[in-house]
């Protein structure tokens, strides 16, 4: 059976009124009602009974379950900035992961770093404790090399083990990239390759709206724009002002994994779709979805009552773990020449056994 069979199975008793009822007004605030609390009590299971499915085979962000469950109407649709059903959601996972019918590693949560000190019985057990972290550089001698970023902390979670194991530098921008930190991180990074690979790929994932489509642009250059330092975009200049414009610096190209226009008409995601925000980058998202045939567009009530067309968006969330994981590892492996793969893999278990070698030698009390 299925994700999607298993889902159909857990919700096959719901009814229509009670998914208008869980979907539709906010709760009121105030004591509950005996009935509500156990409408509320009702729904809050099948969403956990739900998330355990989605979760089983890959971890996944919690903004990714409420996509799923808002799709099936179990909570209502958050518009704009609003993330009130959203945050329903994070409660109710929330609660299930301290009651352990949720476990704590099946949800990518945002990465937060947790420096710990070391420390070591003797230098024998140091030595020997450095050998698991011992790597060789897997992309030596290859032509091209692969960076993978994204928009969102979540992201980090679901592809560091990928990332991880193809040796392939992860990076979240954390919403919008700072020039100081993100940025130019990034530049430095690349500038430290410059020399060994003629180019570096970077992938990008995150949301398809208004406000996530400025991130590609500013951090890897706007083709639609007049300016050329917009044309370039930051990461390039910066680059450029690392590396003093030398010679021998890598071409640097970029491409969306996620979200895509495909996904926007990608018929199982078409209840994750929601209107555009009218901000301030509204008019550049209707010019450069203007030419994108059959782009699917959402019927909103404006202020007047009235009924207004916007351009549908869609969040990187929508896609789950199994899905963003495929994309980024057939990504990566178009980069890599097989032959100098192995050859290097073979390099490093050589250098390997040298170093096991070496500790013995050295024969430490502990």
């Amino acid at each position: 059976m299925n994700n999607t069979e298993q889902i159909n199975e857990i919700i096959k008793d719901v009814t229509e009124e009670e998914k208008d009822n869980w979907s539709g007004e906010k709760r009121a605030r105030g004591r509950p009602t005996q009935a509500a609390t156990i409408s509320s009590t009702r729904r809050d299971l099948k969403i956990i009974e739900i998330a355990k499915v989605i979760t089983a085979s890959f971890p996944q962000s919690i903004r990714h379950i409420y996509y799923v469950v808002s799709a099936l109407r179990l909570v209502g649709k958050d518009h704009g900035q609003d993330s009130y059903w959203y945050n329903q959601v994070k409660d109710i996972i929330g609660r299930a992961r301290w009651g352990k019918e949720l476990p704590w590693d099946r949800i990518a949560d945002d990465t937060r770093p947790f420096n710990r000190p070391s420390s070591y019985e003797n230098g024998s057990h140091f030595l020997e404790s450095m050998i698991p972290i011992f790597k060789t550089n897997k992309w030596r001698g290859q032509k091209e090399r692969v960076l993978v970023c994204t928009e969102k902390d979540a992201m980090m979670a679901v592809l560091s083990d990928s990332c991880y194991r193809y040796h392939v530098p992860l990076m979240s921008f954390h919403g919008q990239a700072s020039d100081g930190g993100a940025i130019y991180e990034l530049a430095e990074y690349i500038s430290k390759l410059k020399g060994q690979h003629d180019t570096v790929h970077i992938y990008y994932l995150g949301d398809f709206d208004p406000a996530g489509r400025v991130i590609d642009r500013v951090v890897f250059g706007d083709p639609m724009s007049s300016d050329q330092d917009e044309d370039i975009g930051k990461l390039r200049r910066l680059y450029w002002q690392i590396t003093d414009y030398a010679d021998g610096f890598p071409a640097i190209s970029y491409e969306r994994l996620g979200i895509v226009e495909d996904d926007l008409m990608n018929p199982d995601y078409a209840l994750y779709l929601l209107e555009a925000n009218k901000d301030t980058n509204y008019p550049r998202y209707l010019a450069e979805i203007s030419e994108v045939p059959n782009f699917p567009l959402m019927q909103v009530a404006n202020g007047n009552g009235a009924i207004e067309q916007r351009p549908a968006t869609l969040g990187i969330d929508a896609l789950d773990s199994a899905e963003v994981i495929s994309r980024v590892e057939t990504a990566i492996k178009r980069h890599i020449q097989d032959d100098v793969w192995e050859k290097e893999e073979k390099r490093f278990i050589k250098e390997k056994k040298s170093l096991h070698s070496a500790i013995k030698k050295l024969n430490l009390k502990r």
